[in-house]
């Protein structure tokens, strides 16, 4: 019962940060060295940390219990959709095992306070649990230096000039059965659902909308009517 109280614990934990770091998307990055890191190495601590260490046994048990924790966080994050399987297919490796390495850190903590006469160390895990969103913060900012990329790719469309144009031009909502296959589905990416166009001028703005809240900004750099539409894009 304690284990699965402290699997439980973490697993929400992880949730509510991986909930923030989505909400304040503007200033926190979820592909980042806060999350992907600080993140798994914190559900693992503290999966631990609320064990008895009678509880743990050893630092085998130490090491594997987190990936229970990382195990649970995927399946709630995949059933509500805050992640897709892909993602938690290519992270999980790595995840558990920062997770683990973590639950063997507390675990030889709490060892080293058992010798000292004490079982239930107490940490300031307020301070802890804020850590991700603090360096998350820190990292955001230490890395607003932009990059610009350049990708080419042509593609041969056999229609008029008129009718090519308007479909770049003017995107309606696309419905979920024109934009749906078994695989997108399975693992998780997000669905494209429609393009707008602030004003069709050089200035003017294009934003791709996906699901999830995803969607790319896109700024009108280049426009030669029926013929060029050059956007720059930013994600």
């Amino acid at each position: 019962m304690k284990i699965t109280f402290a699997i439980i614990l973490a697993s929400v934990y992880g949730l509510i940060i991986r909930l923030m770091f989505g909400f304040l998307s503007d200033v926190l990055e979820i592909m980042s060295i806060s999350f992907l890191f600080i993140l798994p190495s914190l559900i693992g601590f503290l999966t631990i940390i609320l064990l008895p260490l009678r509880a743990v046994k050893n630092r085998t048990r130490a090491f594997f219990l987190p990936w229970l924790t990382s195990l649970l966080l995927f399946i709630i994050t995949v059933l509500f959709s805050v992640e897709g399987v892909i993602c938690w297919v290519m992270v999980y490796p790595f995840f558990s095992t920062m997770a683990g390495i973590d639950g063997i850190i507390a675990y030889q903590f709490k060892s080293n306070k058992l010798k000292k006469g004490t079982d239930n160390p107490k940490l300031k895990l307020s301070l802890l649990a804020i850590l991700p969103l603090f360096a998350g913060l820190l990292e955001r900012d230490a890395s607003s230096a932009t990059s610009q990329y350049q990708l080419s790719r042509s593609v041969v469309i056999e229609a008029s000039t008129v009718a090519v144009w308007n479909k770049i031009t003017h995107i309606r909502l696309i419905s979920s059965n024109e934009n749906r296959s078994l695989f997108t589905d399975v693992v998780g990416f997000p669905r494209h659902t429609s393009t707008v166009i602030d004003t069709l001028i050089a200035g003017g703005h294009r934003k791709a909308m996906f699901e999830k809240g995803l969607y790319f900004d896109e700024v009108i750099t280049e426009l030669k009517p029926l013929q060029l539409l050059t956007v720059a894009i930013k994600a």
